[in-house]
């Protein structure tokens, strides 16, 4: 009997319907109609992913070269594939849990800081200027984790109606603008404002080391659209129990 497996619930808006999630999503419910008959848990993937998959990306990135940064993308990118198939074999086994789902929030964290510190040292092994390798490096680190925190406290991660579309005001061109930025539903936002779209794109270019500039950059301009939305949240709030 052919198991059906459970929809994705609470898809964020910056993930849904993207393409890169399309194709992930087809290859995840591929994977996971074999993973289903084993013994394979969801933590154990995701364990995997952040004890030897992760880590191997990293060293590849750190290496420097076109070759071995092409492998370490490759890594990256099966990681983001894993990312999904963690939570498809979850359902579909029914064995998601608060503890399952601490530990995947814990290897993307890890994820993205070890990557770009794959990619500051590769960096570093090939260009004269270290400290502008480490300042845009340390940059990237602290940007990745400061917008992480912010969507944290926005719940873009499994809400289905997110904060930002219920706070922020449609018909006010600042708030659409904000909107768009926290939770962009083009695919060309998308590509601009994630890290995980700037190293990949950048890494088939030749161009790694150039998103150890792009993500500082931009993900500040996606962390002040997120602290403006939690301003705008925290007034919607205050006038609501006023009118209660």
């Amino acid at each position: 009997m052919k198991r059906k497996l459970t929809k994705r619930e609470g898809e964020p808006p910056s993930r849904k319907d993207s393409i890169s999630s399309k194709i992930q999503d087809r290859i995840s419910k591929f994977l996971v109609s074999y993973l289903v008959k084993t013994p394979v848990t969801p933590n154990q993937i995701t364990i995997f992913r952040f004890t030897i998959l992760v880590p191997l990306s990293a060293l590849f990135f750190s290496i420097g070269t076109y070759f071995f940064n092409i492998i370490g993308v490759f890594l990256y990118i099966f990681n983001n594939i894993l990312d999904y198939v963690d939570g498809d074999l979850a359902r579909a086994k029914n064995m998601s849990s608060s503890l399952g789902d601490l530990i995947e929030h814990l290897a993307d964290v890890l994820c993205d800081n070890l990557i770009v510190l794959g990619i500051g040292i590769g960096a570093y092994a090939v260009m004269d200027n270290a400290l502008i390798v480490l300042i845009t490096a340390v940059l990237s680190i602290v940007t990745i984790n400061l917008v992480k925190i912010f969507s944290i406290h926005l719940d873009l991660d499994h809400q289905g109606k997110v904060i930002p579309a219920r706070i922020l005001n449609k018909s006010t061109k600042i708030d659409k603008l904000m909107l768009a930025i926290v939770c962009p539903e083009k695919q060309i936002l998308k590509v601009v404002l994630f890290p995980s779209y700037l190293i990949t794109i950048t890494t088939f270019l030749n161009f790694t080391y150039v998103s150890l500039y792009l993500i500082p950059t931009l993900c500040s301009v996606r962390a002040i659209a997120m602290f403006y939305t939690l301003y705008r949240k925290t007034q919607y709030l205050t006038i609501r129990d006023d009118n209660i």
